[in-house]
């Protein structure tokens, strides 16, 4: 599978220099999968499960609080260091580790034709552009995630992120080099869960 051959890469970019230079070709393409067969269609604003969203989404800005709104900005940048940053540790840097950036960058951008084109296919509003009971307490996020809200652009991000990272090979004490198993202080429940609740 697709997947499995991006391992190799990926433990490459985390253990590495600079100097490895990533494919100019696209690691996934539409030509693999047909993302938008497997999603199924998002609830309207009138239905049941619609009227569920909404009011989740009031129920939480009611309880906001600063200490949340903080984390929600902070959840706004969706590089890897960001994402996977407070599971794998503070030595986890863009300077100590810039080919895992890259990388990552790099299959999330091969891997839009997932989010961008079933956004558009769907146009989802997000629950404050239709309902007049969710206030844009946050501005600056409201512009920053304004488009469509299905499929959600940051949860896909942070799985594939997961997904990645969850899978990669780690160094042995001995030897230093990659050893066949995942990396299990970095589990993918661990990341995925961090990111559950992050701005659609």
């Amino acid at each position: 599978m697709r997947s499995r051959a991006l391992l190799p890469v990926a433990a490459l970019c985390l253990f590495a220099s600079s100097a490895f230079a990533l494919s100019d070709k696209p690691y996934i393409t539409q030509a693999d999968i047909d993302i938008s067969s497997l999603l199924p269609s998002p609830p309207t604003e009138t239905s049941p499960a619609g009227q569920l969203d909404l009011q989740i989404v009031k129920d939480l800005q009611k309880n906001m609080t600063p200490e949340r709104a903080k984390a929600i900005r902070g959840d706004l940048p969706q590089d890897v260091y960001n994402i996977a940053g407070p599971v794998l540790g503070p030595n986890f840097t863009k300077e100590k580790f810039p080919l895992t950036g890259e990388f990552i960058a790099k299959v999330t951008k091969d891997a839009g034709f997932g989010v961008g084109p079933v956004k558009q296919k769907y146009m989802k509003a997000r629950p404050f552009k239709y309902s007049t009971e969710v206030a844009t307490a946050f501005d600056d996020i409201a512009k920053a995630t304004g488009g469509a809200t299905y499929p959600s652009g940051h949860s896909t991000t942070s799985f594939e992120v997961a997904l990645i990272l969850g899978t990669m090979p780690t160094p042995t004490a001995s030897t230093g080099s990659p050893a066949a198993r995942p990396i299990r202080r970095t589990p993918r429940a661990a990341i995925s869960r961090r990111r559950s609740q992050c701005p659609r």
